[in-house]
């Protein structure tokens, strides 16, 4: 058991999303200035592979969603690296911010999420909140930058527990001033 538990693990830690140290779309748009600096300044990822077992269950339903879609003949663009501006960072000047955009289809860019039902539930009242609106509109700059016309961003929210039938989807036309 031990063995195995270990190897999951570091597995979970050698994945390239638990890599990355550098903030990305996903966490530029939170709603707490002190959050932003503080993950300005402090890249490194403090959580450790047993705590991000739930972003590992996300992934997971993204890796094969990557795979039906590109399997599929509908001419989308998958897991899609783009460069949605620049930023100052002490100590670095100015970096180029990127980010993985899920999917791209019919000039509309749409971002995966995958949510405990309380939050699904949250979002179907409230929306998606300003973090994961936001992480829309700056992939959809993105695309943009890198010469696609974009017309709508969206979310689906796929339920970590549930069925199908309690998905949610939210868009919006895509405006380059958020």
């Amino acid at each position: 058991r031990g063995e195995l538990e270990r190897v999951i693990l570091s597995g979970i830690a050698g994945h390239k999303r638990s890599q990355q140290r550098i903030i990305g779309p996903s966490s530029l748009g939170t709603p707490c200035r002190r959050e932003l600096a503080y993950r300005l300044m402090s890249p490194e990822s403090t959580e450790s592979p047993t705590t991000q077992w739930r972003q590992t269950v996300g992934t997971a339903v993204h890796e094969k969603l990557e795979r039906i879609f590109s399997e599929s003949a509908s001419g989308a663009l998958t897991e899609t690296n783009v460069s949605v501006g620049e930023i100052y960072l002490p100590g670095k000047g100015m970096t180029e911010i990127r980010g993985t955009a899920d999917l791209f289809y019919r000039e509309t860019v749409i971002d995966f999420k995958v949510p405990g039902i309380t939050s699904l539930k949250n979002k179907r009242k409230n929306g998606p909140g300003q973090q994961y609106r936001l992480q829309s509109h700056l992939y959809g700059r993105g695309f943009v930058r890198a010469g696609h016309s974009v017309k709508r961003v969206a979310i689906l929210a796929l339920p970590n527990s549930g069925e199908w039938r309690d998905r949610w989807w939210w868009w919006e036309p895509y405006r380059e001033d958020l």
